[in-house]
Formats: C-alpha cells, sequence, structure tokens
C-alpha cells in the first residue's frame, strides 16, 4: 500500500486527475474500496490514500492478479537496465502500448 500511496503522489503532483490504479492485491483493492476496521493495522494507510483519492477527479480501482499482468512484468524488465534512481516515463515502452 505504500506503493499505491507514492503513486498518488507523483500522479497529483504531475497534475492527474483521472487514474486507473491496479493492486495484484485484492485485500488492499477492498480495503480501499469498502473500508477497513479502525482497530486494523492497515488503517492509518488506508486512510491516506483515500485522502490522497480524494483530491483526483476520477479514480478506478482494479485487482490484476500479478500473473497476468504482463505490462508491469515488461516496465520491470526494463526498469533493470536503468540506473538506481526515479524514472517517470512520459509514454509507456513501445511493446506496452498494444495492451
Amino acid at each position: 500500500m505504500h506503493a499505491i500511496i507514492h503513486g498518488l503522489n507523483i500522479a497529483t503532483m504531475n497534475g492527474y486527475q483521472n487514474l486507473v490504479v491496479e493492486s495484484d492485491s485484492a485485500a488492499a483493492v477492498k480495503f480501499i474500496t469498502h473500508g477497513c476496521s479502525p482497530a486494523h493495522l492497515c488503517a492509518p494507510l488506508i486512510q491516506d490514500i483515500r485522502n490522497l483519492a480524494a483530491h483526483l477527479q476520477q479514480i478506478l480501482w482494479r485487482h490484476s492478479l500479478c500473473e497476468a499482468n504482463s505490462v508491469v512484468d515488461l516496465l520491470f524488465k526494463k526498469g533493470q537496465d536503468l540506473p538506481l534512481g526515479l524514472h517517470l516515463l512520459d509514454r509507456a515502452p513501445t511493446p506496452a502500448r498494444g495492451y
């Protein structure tokens, strides 16, 4: 869920207002969309995510099986060739554009 918070911060800083957020954690998507008990260990993270999402015009939350997410796999492999650090892509790499 820390990655979701980080991604939402990056999207907000870059002025994005409409997002589709995919996670391979069905529990995370359920907690974000339906909430969780205030006593749950993840409750503060869920609240942070909901607060960030409230600043966006539209956000769609999706559960995506890790094995089925070929774009993430492609980006992961591409990232192995990049120097250490944060890299923001303006466009998806050519092989990922067909998905």
